[in-house]
């Protein structure tokens, strides 16, 4: 296995919607979203490795933030995509340009 995995918290000024949020994540090349927890599919590093793209799931709004907050975990291989490129770095971006309508 070739994966690392990140859980990430985000806290927002404004509240977030998890599904404009899952509908960015789902519109981005590189980001594939697997987020059916009753079906027990989510990221995990056995399913990222060997790929390009980074899986996002385990998306919900913050249990410490609430409506102004986002908590989702992500796996993506160490080397293809590499964790150099810091993949929570570019997801936040994408939020941000996307969601809140700022430019990097």
């Amino acid at each position: 296995m070739r994966a690392h995995s990140e859980s990430i918290l985000v806290e927002t000024k404004k509240e977030i919607s998890i599904q404009k949020i899952k509908n960015i994540f789902q519109n981005t090349d590189g980001i594939k979203i697997r987020d059916e927890i009753k079906n027990c599919v989510y990221p995990m590093p056995i399913t990222a490795s060997r790929k390009y793209s980074v899986e996002v799931g385990r998306i919900r709004n913050s249990l410490i933030f609430k409506k102004n907050g986002l908590e989702f975990f992500v796996c993506g291989n160490q080397i293809l995509k590499g964790a150099a490129l810091n993949n929570t770095v570019q997801i936040a971006e994408l939020i941000m340009d996307k969601e809140l309508g700022t430019k990097n």
